[in-house]
């Protein structure tokens, strides 16, 4: 390794960093150059065909990472668990060159299963003509020793149901282990302690590297250091740590994986909430963890096969669980909403037990008795918060193994088109469903008009009821609510005229708030505070935040409304707005 200039340009300490590695050799670079531990001493010899340098001592070839780790015993641990993801893989270039010689019928590679850097390669890329990659390209290996490995095993998992790092499921094997290998380029001990050097999830390594209990070594394919302590990655120690830990929550931590999500979580410069699921929430879903050669993988059989559950899908799982750049605490008592990473997305919490708005949507089903609402418990690090949040777990329930936010083509459930194709009279927004149908406003199923998210407030069945008998929705006198629940015509004449369309389609049309000038749904306390709103009539709504309950009303109208609080004031969310329950009308 010809060291000329090369420290210059990292920046970084010549001498200091050259004789962490070599202590018994002195650097010469300001005065010559060095080459590994030894020194030049006559330089440029012209030969015929290229340049001779003299050089004081004698090289020993230096070996791989992997040799190093191989010939210390007190890494005996480490190297193991790297092993049990070996690949060998035959090449024929290698076989044709070096296999009569070797009395071998075929040569192999020695590699390990991506993640894991293949330290037991002498080349970076085993490509002799990128000289580009090759020729600043290394990796840098921080091995645990026998000792911290076990320490750090009874200090995370010893009561966690693993009984060694043997009986560890591969994925959290590989994703611990590759948290030890930077694969930028040489690390020297300076560009440690600057931080320039990181975990594979970003973290910055906390050791002394000059320390005389670190084992230093420079091999052919990168720099080698011993460690006899070793940090908690972060990783294992954010709110994804629970899924490292504890076995009941593995499928989580290959949906995480599985969704290239994992890495976001271990940033230590954001906060999280995270709701996680166990295992049996993900099996009531049809969601199976299988084990194949090459390791786990996330299936369903929708069609009777096995097939892997997508990036996509995964990812809408992920979502569904994450309160993004905020750490919040669950309340056990009283109702909560929280806004969770996809948009108009909810966790909506009473008393101790939460669901999500997908699920909450279903009580409104017609002879519904299930309750949505599940119960949840803190996950700790042993009794200690998570480095960078919280994190919660639920238990499954009868709608639904797992929390919903999104379909499978990313767009939720339509409030749209729940009204559009609304007939049951025992849904409770039925009647509005009718008079919206009454003057002209479905289209398929959509509401004639309606663009983008927006924010409907809908009178209640019985409140439609009362209002036709008095005669005071406009346009609307020639309709009624039979006894069996379903709206019409008073009497089996002529439908309403095209004046009467026009006139109850611009009263009906208040009751919805343009997406434009709406910044969230609304509940007490959520990002739509008090103030005035456009409706689809082009009127202005005056809208009330009373911090325990909701109101609004025409800006020149008579009365003020209450928003239902049947449901606690849990708005019914979906992809494409809102809506609560009123029990009067505007006027």
């Amino acid at each position: 390794m010809c060291l000329f200039h090369f420290f210059s340009s990292k920046k970084i300490d010549a001498k200091k960093n050259y004789e962490a590695f070599y202590p018994n050799s002195t650097w010469t670079g300001n005065d010559g150059f060095n080459v590994s531990e030894a020194s030049v001493k006559e330089y440029g010899l012209i030969a015929n065909n290229g340049y001779i340098y003299t050089i004081n001592k004698v090289l020993e070839p230096l070996g791989s990472i992997y040799d190093q780790l191989k010939s210390n015993p007190e890494y005996s641990d480490f190297l193991a668990m790297y092993d049990k993801f070996s690949i060998y893989t035959p090449n024929d270039e290698l076989t044709q060159k070096y296999g009569s010689a070797l009395n071998a019928d075929t040569l192999y590679l020695h590699s390990h299963r991506s993640p894991l850097a293949p330290i037991a390669m002498e080349w970076y890329k085993y490509d002799y003509q990128r000289l580009d990659t090759l020729a600043y390209r290394a990796y840098s290996l921080f091995a645990p020793n026998n000792t911290a490995l076990n320490e750090f095993f009874n200090s995370y998992w010893k009561n966690s149901g693993y009984a060694d790092y043997s009986s560890l499921d591969p994925l959290i094997q590989t994703l611990f282990l590759n948290e030890y290998v930077y694969s930028g380029s040489v690390a020297f001990p300076e560009e440690i302690v600057n931080g320039t050097v990181t975990t594979a999830s970003g973290t910055k390594y906390n050791f002394d590297p000059y320390a005389s209990d670190v084992n230093r070594k420079m091999c052919v394919n990168g720099s080698f250091y011993g460690l006899g302590k070793i940090q908690t990655p972060i990783l294992f120690n954010s709110v994804s740590g629970p899924a490292f830990h504890e076995k009941r929550f593995l499928n989580f931590l290959y949906a995480m994986n599985g969704a290239n999500l994992l890495s976001s979580f271990g940033s230590e410069n954001e906060k999280y909430t995270l709701l996680i699921p166990d295992n049996s929430g993900f099996e009531s879903d049809g969601i199976f963890l299988n084990y194949y050669a090459e390791g786990g993988k996330l299936e369903q059989k929708p069609e009777g096969e096995w097939e892997a559950v997508s990036s996509d899908e995964l990812q809408r799982i992920i979502r569904a669980h994450t309160v993004m750049s905020e750490e919040v605490e669950l309340k056990k008592q009283g109702t909560q909403v929280i806004p969770i990473q996809s948009a108009f997305c909810y966790w909506f919490v009473k008393d101790g037990k939460i669901t999500c708005n997908s699920h909450f949507n279903g009580i409104l089903e017609p002879g519904s008795t299930i309750d949505p609402f599940v119960e949840f418990e803190e996950v700790t690090n042993s009794g200690k918060p998570w480095a960078n949040g919280k994190t919660y777990t639920y238990k499954a329930n009868a709608i639904s193994g797992l929390f919903e936010a999104e379909t499978e083509d990313g767009q939720g459930n339509s409030m749209q088109k729940a009204l559009a194709i609304c007939q049951d009279a025992r849904y409770p927004y039925y009647c509005f469903a009718q008079l919206l149908k009454q003057a002209d406003m479905i289209s398929g199923e959509t509401v004639a008009g309606l663009a983008g998210r927006t924010i409907a407030f809908i009178p209640t069945n019985e409140t439609i009821k009362n209002a036709l008998a008095g005669k005071q929705i406009p346009g609307a006198d020639k309709l009624t609510v039979y006894e069996d629940g379903t709206l019409g015509l008073i009497d089996s004449g002529n439908g309403l005229t095209g004046d009467e369309k026009i006139e109850l389609k611009k009263y009906i049309s208040n009751y919805f708030l343009v997406a434009s000038s709406v910044p969230s749904a609304c509940y007490p306390g959520s990002k739509m505070e008090s103030g005035e709103y456009v409706n689809y009539s082009g009127n202005t709504i005056i809208y009330n935040d009373l911090g325990t309950s909701l109101s609004f009303q025409l800006k020149n109208g008579t009365k003020v409304v209450q928003v239902s609080g049947k449901y606690n004031y849990f708005p019914f969310c979906y992809n494409d707005g809102c809506f609560h329950f009123i029990e009067s009308l505007l006027m």
